[in-house]
């Protein structure tokens, strides 16, 4: 790779590759709710909630297969690359994917050993085995294209990573609706689901090639280059576990103490509080490769002044978004979702909560990755997900969709407490409470102002949303701009590198 002089070109290649990822994020996230939609229209809270359940246990179990092999190569590919050694590329891509191949078969054939009887004593629905089946096949069958995805994110090729991800869930879609339409009923989602793994591994692999010479280097599979990735890998699979029980357990939970409904709810709920998280991840997944490459060329400062610039402005953007659906959460859900699903709004208002915070920690996530401290990420998450699991317990008998809602958002926040302090040992970066502080009042002010102004306006529905965010909108940009809680020159270099 050519040593890049330019000083903004880093920054330059961030801001291409966060608004691609950002671009197909936000319709892959559309595709997404459209599928959530349909699929809670046609089949109903019930049955909804079961699919999940039961989607929601065999994703659970994807990060077994893993063993954090995915992090290795969007860590290592950018690093062997600049020292153009290509065949450490090719060995350790074809490694990682015998080893996610082999893992996920004997798991997958585990669980489908254990289908009716889990059928009969956790899902307690025969209809669970048939479904938990087919998506064993999934389960395998993913292991293709999942490799393949991220070989893409480690060569920074984020326009494919991203659209990539778009085009599946676009794929599933259609498939979805068209089983709908032969009256297949809540067997179609699943059938959508095994078929997409085979039908973008098709797809993507002349891409694959066009990336990467796979055929034209000497590589093979090699137990001492897993060493080297399991040494680096092994330790993010605990802290992929931590995210995945954050973000998985509390339907398990809800699965052994309630009804089949109220997963169906929650499954509507935290999905709609997560796509709000679709920027952080993109600059997630744009910082992670490229940290690593900074790390490696000993450029800290560089690493810094990103983070310093995302933690000071990146609050400024989330906020009002994040407060506008807030404010209109028993009308988001009846709206997209239906009347049946309404009863999970407080439980979106307290997600959306946790979305802020957890949007830096995602980042901070990508930072200590790939700064190479992986062991820390695995210890922060880990404890994180701790505290998840025993507040799920403690409160989800009691609260139900509510309390698990709050046991994340706990979770969240002490995951990202503990990683900016961690961050802070390595780099320069600090918390700018005070603008934070500015940024937090305005907010505030945004939300009483948009309920004065929708219980105060007659108006039809579409009408007073318009009209109370517009009207919260520019009174939060004028408190903004009048408390300085942005650095003027900063954005108007942004824009000039925009624009160029």
């Amino acid at each position: 790779m050519v040593k890049e002089t330019n000083k903004h070109s880093y920054t330059k290649r961030a801001f291409r590759g966060t608004v691609s990822v950002l671009i197909f994020s936000l319709l892959s996230a559309f595709m997404l709710y459209l599928i959530r939609m349909v699929l809670a229209r046609e089949l109903g809270p019930t049955e909804f909630g079961l699919f999940f359940a039961v989607f929601t246990f065999v994703s659970f179990f994807g990060f077994f297969k893993d063993a954090g092999l995915g992090y290795t190569l969007v860590k290592y590919i950018p690093e062997f690359e600049v020292k153009k050694k290509y065949h450490e590329i090719k060995s350790a891509i074809f490694s990682v994917f015998i080893v996610k191949l082999v893992s996920s078969s004997i798991l997958g054939v585990v669980l489908f050993l254990l289908a009716d009887y889990l059928s009969i004593h956790y899902f307690k629905d025969p209809l669970s085995s048939t479904i938990l089946k087919f998506l064993v096949l999934m389960f395998i069958f993913m292991t293709f294209w999942e490799v393949i995805r991220t070989v893409f994110m480690g060569f920074q090729k984020m326009f494919y990573y991203s659209f990539m991800d778009f085009l599946s869930n676009f794929i599933v879609f259609l498939i979805i609706a068209a089983l709908f339409y032969c009256g297949v009923g809540i067997m179609a989602p699943t059938y959508a689901y095994v078929a997409i793994g085979p039908i973008m591994f098709f797809i993507c692999t002349p891409l694959f090639l066009k990336i990467f010479n796979f055929f034209g280097h000497k590589g093979k599979f090699s137990f001492h280059m897993l060493k080297r990735l399991f040494s680096f890998g092994l330790p993010i699979l605990l802290g992929s576990m931590g995210s995945t029980i954050i973000a998985y357990v509390d339907v398990l939970v809800l699965m052994y103490y309630r009804t089949l409904a109220e997963v169906g709810i929650y499954n509507v709920v935290y999905p709609s509080a997560m796509v709000f998280l679709f920027f952080g991840k993109a600059l997630a997944n744009v910082m992670l490769p490229m940290v690593s490459e900074l790390w490696a060329r000993r450029e800290k400062k560089k690493v810094a002044g990103a983070l310093n610039f995302l933690y000071n402005n990146y609050f400024v953007f989330l906020m009002p978004i994040i407060f506008s659906v807030l404010a209109f959460a028993g009308l988001f859900i009846s709206i997209f979702f239906g009347e049946d699903y309404s009863s999970g709004a407080l439980a979106l208002q307290i997600l959306l909560i946790g979305v802020v915070i957890n949007a830096f920690a995602n980042i901070n996530n990508s930072i200590l990755v790939g700064i190479g401290k992986p062991r820390i990420v695995t210890l922060l998450v880990t404890l994180s997900s701790i505290i998840n699991l025993i507040l799920d317990v403690l409160l989800i008998p009691k609260f139900g969709i509510e309390g698990a809602a709050l046991a994340t958002t706990i979770a969240f926040t002490a995951w990202f407490l503990l990683s900016m302090h961690s961050i802070g040992k390595f780099i320069k970066a600090e918390i700018p409470w005070r603008n934070w502080l500015k940024v937090l009042i305005s907010s505030l002010m945004f939300v009483v102002l948009v309920f004065f102004m929708k219980n105060a306006l007659s108006l039809n529905v579409w009408l007073e949303i318009a009209i109370s965010l517009i009207t919260a909108g520019a009174v939060y940009l004028a408190l903004i701009f009048a408390m300085k809680a942005i650095d003027l020159d900063e954005i108007k270099t942004f824009i000039r590198m925009a624009i160029k």
